[in-house]
């Protein structure tokens, strides 16, 4: 534990701090800079990988572009249309995901009221509604997007 009026070391706070090539690590107690993440390495936000490279499902990815599928996003105008900015279960981040389309499964909400008193219809989702014009019905034990 730190002593009362210490100050632990940081070479950073945000990722201009550490200049080309490079990346902040921020943690609370010790954040640093860190050299950027090359091609189809793990990341976890678009600034760690190296050049004009974006983080894409969780990969350095070359000649992605922002709100394209499996673009890191933090909100729904952060996405192409016909996709919406939603968690996966594999990272811990949310990117842009294909709308389910017609056929395809879906998830349907117990609590429809609730869902659109949601504070938040910007922020990332848990995960996306049926394409434009369909709905989410139950199918056997589970439910897919019909008209």
């Amino acid at each position: 534990m730190f002593q009362a009026g210490f100050v632990p070391p940081q070479d950073c706070m945000v990722d201009e701090d550490c200049g080309d090539l490079k990346y902040c690590l921020y943690e609370i107690e010790n954040s640093k800079c860190l050299p950027c993440i090359p091609t189809d390495m793990p990341c976890t936000k678009d600034e760690e990988c190296c050049s004009d490279q974006l983080c894409v499902w969780g990969q350095c990815t070359v000649n992605a572009t922002r709100g394209a599928e499996g673009s890191i996003c933090q909100g729904q105008s952060d996405c192409r249309p016909g996709l919406c900015c939603a968690f996966q279960r594999e990272l811990l981040f949310p990117v842009c995901n294909p709308r389910p389309g017609q056929g395809e499964s879906c998830l349907s909400h117990p609590n429809l009221l609730m869902d659109l008193l949601a504070w938040d219809q910007e922020g990332p989702r848990d995960h996306c509604p049926c394409a434009d014009g369909l709905q989410c019905r139950p199918h056997g034990r589970g439910s897919v997007c019909g008209e």
